[in-house]
């Protein structure tokens, strides 16, 4: 978990939802997003992360996308 300084906390109020967190080595961005927010999009997605219990099926899977 990271812990945001003082400086860093009026935006999480100011900034649109959600925030956008930037990694400076690499550019990478972030989404801040709630804990509650992410819980319930944890809970509606829930029944489509299902996970391949057949290797027959494999072929199922696009290797070149």
């Amino acid at each position: 978990m990271i812990e945001l300084t003082k400086e860093q906390l009026p935006v999480l109020d100011d900034a649109p939802q959600p925030t956008i967190a930037v990694d400076p080595r690499s550019g990478q961005e972030y989404l801040l997003i709630r804990r509650d927010v992410y819980d319930k999009m944890k809970s509606i997605l829930k029944p489509f992360n299902r996970n391949w219990d057949n290797p027959a099926d494999d072929d199922f899977i696009r290797r070149d996308a």
